[in-house]
């Protein structure tokens, strides 16, 4: 195999393949990344077993061929080359490299080694706008449960109808929803994708906006962006039933400005328990009053202007739930819709864009007093 290539084009290949490939494993070829020269064009892939990423660049190739390259050591290599013409050649899985006045050589592997992307036979194929799917995952990951005991909570629950596509996710303690109208399906798809699978899904979107190609089958997704193949295993099982859990009426409402309840909790929270970062939120009728108060550590007090339309009342909530829930929106207002103390209470933004309704749910800490 040989060919030829640009170093900044080599570099973008490997950023497009490299997150991939897992940092340890007990299967050697699972640390490379397979090299394929064919037609003029450089395909690189990388795979963990449960998800696996294609993507390809313009070279000039004089001899087609495939070789697996340890992934790491090649994109360090990508990344610190002259800006210049970079020339590979690959005999007996020797792998040279030359680039200026630098000469490399790394020991590859047989390309028959490397795990073969599924066969995908889509049941569902549909497209989605860029725009859909990068503000899904800031709306949405943050809720994806990290608890491996209960797989289902681990992903992004994406459901599809005819004139509607909502992403859903909660780890039992908080709940994310987004919906975007539109029409992108025929009939109604659901599919639980893996939060790493989704995150790389938008790493890979360029700038601007784009279409993106979307299959779905019983055990795998797949999302085409651009000149990239990124091959998914979708998690299994029933998502549980989120609209129970939400509530259908509450009895108070708190507006208040999302960048100021932000700098607040962060500031206070600095005093708060290491384990449940609870903050407590005084409900005053033109005000919230957040305090902190913890053994050996000290306590913050703050004060952030709100209206509020209920009875006086203190809550309590952990402060890092609550500021993955502001900073997920793009308004600069929020309101939350409560009920008592010990129930769920609802989160959304004052503004909302066209064509989108978030609505994010968050369960209370039972104050200590």
């Amino acid at each position: 195999m040989r060919f030829t290539i640009m170093r900044p084009d080599l570099e973008i290949l490997m950023n497009r393949v490299i997150t991939v490939v897992p940092p340890k494993s007990t299967l050697p070829v699972l640390s490379t990344v397979l090299i394929e020269a064919k037609e003029n064009l450089l395909r690189a892939t990388s795979t963990d077993l449960d998800m696996s990423i294609s993507a390809s660049v313009a070279c000039n190739v004089s001899e087609e061929g495939s070789v697996c390259i340890p992934a790491r050591r090649f994109a360090e290599i990508a990344k610190k080359l002259p800006t210049d013409e970079v020339r590979i050649a690959v005999e007996d899985f020797r792998v040279k490299v030359e680039c200026g006045r630098g000469k490399y050589e790394l020991s590859g592997m047989e390309a028959v080694d490397f795990p073969r992307m599924p066969e995908f036979k889509s049941e569902f194929r549909f497209t989605l706008p860029s725009t859909v799917l990068r503000k899904g995952e800031r709306r949405c990951l943050y809720a994806a449960s990290v608890d491996e005991s209960r797989p289902v909570l681990n992903g992004i629950f994406l459901q599809l109808f005819p004139t509607e596509l909502r992403m859903v996710a909660t780890d039992g303690h908080r709940l994310a929803k987004v919906s975007f109208s539109g029409s992108y399906v025929k009939e109604k798809v659901e599919v639980i994708v893996p939060p790493k699978a989704l995150r790389q899904v938008v790493r890979l979107i360029p700038e601007g906006e784009c279409n993106i190609e979307v299959g779905v089958s019983k055990n795998y997704i797949m999302f085409e962006v651009d000149d990239s193949i990124i091959c998914s295993r979708v998690l299994e099982g029933p998502f549980p039933n989120y609209e129970q859990v939400i509530p259908k009426e509450t009895s108070k409402k708190l507006v208040i400005n999302t960048e100021e309840l932000i700098d607040a909790i962060t500031r206070v929270s600095i005093f708060a328990d290491n384990v449940t970062h609870q903050v407590r939120f005084s409900l005053r009728s033109d005000k919230v009053n957040l305090s902190v108060s913890t053994a050996d550590v000290g306590e913050g007090k703050e004060s952030v202007p709100a209206s509020y339309d209920g009875e006086e009342m203190d809550i309590g909530y952990n402060a890092n739930y609550v500021l993955e829930i502001l900073k997920s929106v793009d308004s600069d207002e929020v309101t939350f819709s409560l009920n008592t103390p010990l129930l769920a209470g609802l989160v959304e933004p004052m503004e909302k864009e066209k064509g989108e309704d978030l609505l994010c749910l968050i369960m209370p800490l039972r104050l200590t007093e």
